[in-house]
Formats: structure tokens, C-alpha cells, sequence
């Protein structure tokens, strides 16, 4: 059977700070979720999870409300709630993201520590 051409990428905020995890083998990942707005009163909210070097980069530099483009494979994942009916969710395997800016910051916060005698 032939593959089909499975890529997505979009651009969007962290909704909460990326979640290390180790996964059954082993292997460590993290776990996140963007919105993605597409419009007045419309967001798409995305599952995602990285791994290797992409997986360190996000869980070391990116936080709630930083912006990127994110890209990879789409999956759809499969559980099954407490009422026995079997649900399906999208998960994009991010392999690429990038910054489109920093989240966004308390401006009542110094831009330095402020420390000893102040020259005024």
C-alpha cells in the first residue's frame, strides 16, 4: 500500500506550560496543547507532542502563551470515556516549531532586577 502525504502545520499559543513525560520505553517527550485562532469566536485547540531535540527546545524555551508555527504529522488518537462510547481526538507529532513571539509578560514587572542605591 502507498503513503499518503500526512503534514500539518499551523501557527498558534501554548495553553499551559509544555509537560515532560517519559514514555513506556523510555523515551522522553513532552506534551502540550495550542489554540489556534481562526477568527472572531473561533479556536481550535490542538494536542501535540514532541520528541528528542524539538521536545527539549519547547520544554526549554517555550511557555504558556508563547506563539509559534508548529509542524508535523497528524494522528488520531482513541479512548474510550466512562460511559463505554469510544472517542477520537487529533494529535499532531510536532517534528519542527518555531517562535512568533514571546508570551506575553506582566508589564508591571521590571525589565531588570532592581538592586542597591538608585542614581536619582
Amino acid at each position: 500500500m502507498a503513503w499518503d502525504f500526512n503534514y500539518f502545520a499551523c501557527q498558534g499559543r501554548l495553553t499551559k506550560d509544555p509537560e515532560r513525560v517519559t514514555t513506556k520505553s523510555g523515551k522522553e517527550m513532552v506534551r502540550f496543547s495550542i489554540a489556534n485562532n481562526r477568527g472572531q469566536d473561533i479556536c481550535n485547540f490542538i494536542n501535540c507532542i514532541a520528541f528528542g531535540k524539538v521536545a527539549e527546545f519547547l520544554a526549554t524555551n517555550m511557555r504558556k502563551g508563547s506563539a509559534g508555527i508548529f509542524a508535523g504529522s497528524l494522528k488520531i488518537d482513541k479512548y474510550t470515556d466512562k460511559n463505554g462510547v469510544e472517542k477520537q481526538y487529533p494529535v499532531l507529532t510536532v517534528d519542527t516549531a518555531n517562535f512568533t513571539s514571546a508570551p506575553k509578560r506582566d508589564d508591571s514587572a521590571p525589565d531588570e532586577p532592581v538592586s542597591g542605591d538608585v542614581p536619582f
